[in-house]
């Protein structure tokens, strides 16, 4: 397993959507395609959703002593998962 810190941010035109999170590379690469739904997350009637893109994602930490000295020591999450949010009927 290769766990990274990685950077989610979706902006749009009516707000912004982002988090830091943990996770290993393999199960990000799996979410990769899928759909994201976080409901009214920016407000009433926001309905943001849409596909998880590469794009979306930027590794911030890949060494893996450094992504476990922050999970030691609870520096993250931060923000929104993308993760947590796929739709799955």
């Amino acid at each position: 397993m290769s766990k990274k810190l990685y950077k989610f941010e979706w902006d749009r035109w009516y707000g912004k959507v982002e988090g830091l999170f943990v996770e290993d590379e393999a199960v990000v690469n799996n979410a990769i395609g899928k759909e994201l739904s976080f409901g009214e997350v920016l407000g009433k009637w926001s309905e943001v959703y849409g596909p998880l893109e590469e794009s979306d994602l930027q590794v911030l930490v890949s060494d893996e002593a450094e992504v476990e000295c922050l999970e030691k020591y609870n520096f993250i999450p931060f923000g929104y998962n993308p993760l947590e949010y796929i739709y799955e009927e």
